[in-house]
This record gives structure tokens, sequence and C-alpha cells, in this order.
């Protein structure tokens, strides 16, 4: 009876030690990832220069992947379309290495957004829905909200109200990190506004403003404090309003930002010349226009213009908002010419993503003949073995053990 429990014992006991081992590798492997989670909440802060640094030292390719993601948001920011395509294809070529569903989407997502910046909008929406899928394959409702709330930016830039504050509401169905629904009230603000729905445009422009110190997200500070400056100018109350266009402007100046400045000037240029304050005004509409160079967004070039040609027409200077008022027509009217030039390099980038996708396609091929083929080869052992032992089993006199 002793010798039969010793022998448990010593049987089991490799089997509790490799269950030991089990639960240390997935507690282990938690750890890693609530790490890289509070690596990005971390690297998200840091300067551009910094993390190039990082990316280019660091050997940890899922560590790379991120810093990639956030270099990526930051190129977008500073409106460098070049800078933020081939980070973005950095991000998914690495996503690929590491063979994670996720981290391919999001790579997806981000090289749209890339698209997005040089108004390709064909192949931002593409990558955008290719993105999407995989997210809904994996389940991921918070990403499949980031995204529609990225769809619904794109359609926003077209015109398109309508499906923008379609894919918004679809986008808030899903759900939404904080940073994540600011933004996507953000873009309903700018849709309200254009509906002239004020009390709707006030209340999103409220909901978006969550970011109380310009340094933990510039780009968001300076978006927002333009929104309500935007809402309040229209609800005809222009204290408030000369209020948060001053903090937008300011931010959007000292970091760097075209978008937002480019935004943020345009309105509150057209609110001094109501007021008279000309000087002030074209002074404002000077610093939009300069932002302006190097953005490849249509909207944003014409507004820019525009408020130019506004704040020397307000001035009287006419023969100078004449050549504004032109060259923002001409802003209209050779947009494409604009996109054409851009075209040879968007169709490069493409060509590279197709490239890969091809070669990603021909390893699966090529995997799935050397499976066939080890099948074919195990088929054959085993119909090889079968007719051996009925050969044997006819021609053998074997006992009734073998």
């Amino acid at each position: 009876m002793r010798s039969i429990t010793s022998r448990s014992l010593r049987s089991t006991r490799p089997n509790i030690i490799r269950l030991i081992a089990l639960v240390l590798g997935l507690f282990g492997i938690a750890q890693v990832y609530a790490q890289s989670i509070d690596a990005l909440a971390r690297l998200e802060g840091l300067p551009l220069d910094t993390l190039i640094q990082r990316e280019k030292t660091t050997t940890d390719l899922r560590v790379k992947c991120v810093l990639t993601n956030v270099m990526v948001h930051q190129y977008l920011y500073l409106a460098r379309p070049e800078e933020c395509m081939r980070t973005a294809m950095g991000s998914l070529e690495l996503a690929e290495q590491l063979k994670n569903d996720t981290l391919i989407a999001r790579a997806q997502c981000l090289i749209g957004s890339a698209f997005a910046l040089v108004n390709d909008v064909n192949a931002a929406l593409a990558h955008y829905n290719t993105s999407l899928a995989t997210y809904e394959r994996t389940g991921d409702s918070l990403a499949m909200g980031f995204v529609c709330k990225e769809i619904a930016a794109l359609y926003r830039g077209l015109g398109d109200i309508e499906g923008s504050l379609r894919y918004m509401h679809r986008a808030l169905a899903y759900g939404m990190n904080p940073k994540v629904r600011a933004r996507g009230m953000s873009v309903m603000t700018k849709c309200y506004l254009e509906l002239g729905n004020l009390d709707s445009a006030l209340y999103c422009a409220q909901q978006a403003d969550i970011v109380k110190r310009p340094g933990e997200d510039p780009y968001g500070y300076s978006g927002y404090q333009g929104n309500l400056g935007a809402v309040y100018a229209a609800r005809n109350e222009p204290d408030l309003a000369e209020t948060y266009f001053k903090r937008a402007v300011a931010v959007a100046d000292s970091f760097h930002l075209p978008q937002p400045l480019i935004t943020a000037a345009a309105g509150y240029s057209k609110l001094l010349i109501e007021q008279g304050r000309t000087a002030e005004a074209l002074a404002l509409a000077r610093k939009g226009f300069e932002a302006s160079d190097g953005v490849r967004q249509p909207s944003l070039i014409v507004k820019a213009a525009g408020a130019l040609a506004d704040a020397f027409h307000a001035a009287r200077m006419d023969d100078s908002a004449f050549v504004y008022s032109k060259l923002c027509n001409a802003y209209r009217d050779t947009v494409t010419n604009t996109q054409n030039r851009s075209q040879m390099q968007n169709q490069l980038f493409s060509q590279e993503l197709k490239d890969r996708e091809d070669a990603n396609l021909k390893e699966e091929a090529k995997a799935e003949r050397s499976h066939n083929i080890q099948f074919g080869i195990i088929a054959l052992i085993v119909l090889t073995l079968g007719i051996f032992l009925l050969i044997f089993s006819r021609t053998a006199v074997v006992g009734a053990r073998a």
C-alpha cells in the first residue's frame, strides 16, 4: 500500500510542477500585457524626437509597434504626410511579424488616416474598412468605435454631414474610451454647426472639452477650445467666443499644429472683423494662412485663404483682398492638381502595400503546399503500412495475441 502511494505521489509531482509553471507563465504574460498598456499611456505624452530615438534603439517588436503607433498620431497632428505614411506602413510590417490581429487592424487604421491626410479618400476608406472588418472578427467593440469615428471624420471632410453623423452614432453604439469619445464629440460639434443646430453643437462641444491642461493633449485642447469659440460666436456670445479662440490659437501656435490653428484663426478673425478690430483680424488671418503651408486638405487651404481675403477687405486693402480672393478660388479650382502632384507618391505607397500583401499570400500558399505534401506523405505511409499488414496477416502464422 505504501509503495502504491509513493508511486502515485511520484507520478503526480511532475503534473503539479507543470501546473505551477503554467500558472506562472500566464501571470507573466498578463504582466507583460499590462506593462505594454501602461507604456502606451506614458509614451503618448513624449516628444516626437524621443519616440524616434527609442524606436531606433529598442529590440522588442511589441514595444516598437507601440512606439510607431504613437509616432503616426504625432505626424498626423503635425501634418507631415510622407513620414506619417512611412511610419504607418512600418507599424503594419511589425504587426504582421508579431502575427497579432489587433495590431494589424490598428496599423490598417493608421494607414487609412495617413491617406486621409493627403486627401486620398478612396484609399483611406478601403483601409478603414479592412481595419473595421478585422476588429469585428476579434470582437473588439471599443476599437470598432474608434474606426467608425475616423470614418465619420472622413465623411465630414467631404461635406457629407449625414454620413458623418451616421457613423458617429454607430461609433457611440460600439463605445469609445474617453479620449476617443471626446474626438468624436468634436466631429459632431462641427457637423451640427454646419447644420445650424446650435444647441446640439454646444452640447457636443462641452462633452468634448475634457482636456484641462494643454500639455496633456495639445491637439485635443486647441481643437476643443476652438470648437467652443465657434459655437459661442454662432450663438452671438462674442466675449465667451474670444476667450476660447485665444486659448485655441495660443496652444496650436505654440505646438505647431496646423489644423486647429487654421480653424481657430479663421473663426477668431471673423469675430474680430465683426467688432471692427481689423488690424488684429489681419494679423490672425496671416498666421492661419502661414500655417497652411504644406497642408493638403482642400477645406483647410480654402479656409485659410478665404479668411485672409476677408481680413484684407475689412482693412480696406482691396488689392490684397482681391489677390487672396483669387488665390482662394484658385485653390478650390486646382485642388485636383494638388492631388495629382501627390498622386505619384500615393501610388508608390499603395504599390508597396500591394507587394507586401502579395508576398504574404505567396507565403501562405507555400505553407499550404508544404502541409499538403506532408499530409500526402503521411497518407502514403499509412496506406503502405495497411497493405503490408494485410499481406502479413494472410501469409504469416501468428498467435491470437500478436
